[in-house]
């Protein structure tokens, strides 16, 4: 049995950028993903996402306690909701909406 699956928002959080915009544009200008690492010290290579804070997508509430892997997924989650034109409040225990 096969499903039909439709793909209405990407949320990209990368060394190039977080956003489908500002990843597109730096992709697409030739910008280089990899540099000298802000969380393993200085000499080592990385391709990370510098300068991140959630708190720009997600403001401060309830974020405090999630680390940054999860912190990563949810401004994501969120990114990736808002380009497919949803609220994530309202489509908040949806069945129709998975991520």
């Amino acid at each position: 049995m096969s499903r039909r699956v439709v793909v209405t928002g990407v949320g990209v959080i990368s060394p190039l950028g977080a956003g489908a915009r500002e990843f597109e544009h730096a992709l697409y200008s030739g910008a280089n993903a990899f540099g000298e690492s802000e969380l393993l010290g200085r000499g080592v290579l990385t391709g990370e996402l510098h300068g991140f804070q959630a708190q720009r997508w997600l403001g401060d509430k309830g974020i405090r306690g999630l680390d940054r892997a999860a912190r990563l997924l949810c401004v994501a989650t969120h990114l990736a909701l808002s380009d497919a034109g949803l609220c994530p409040q309202q489509s908040e225990g949806d069945p129709e909406i998975g991520l």
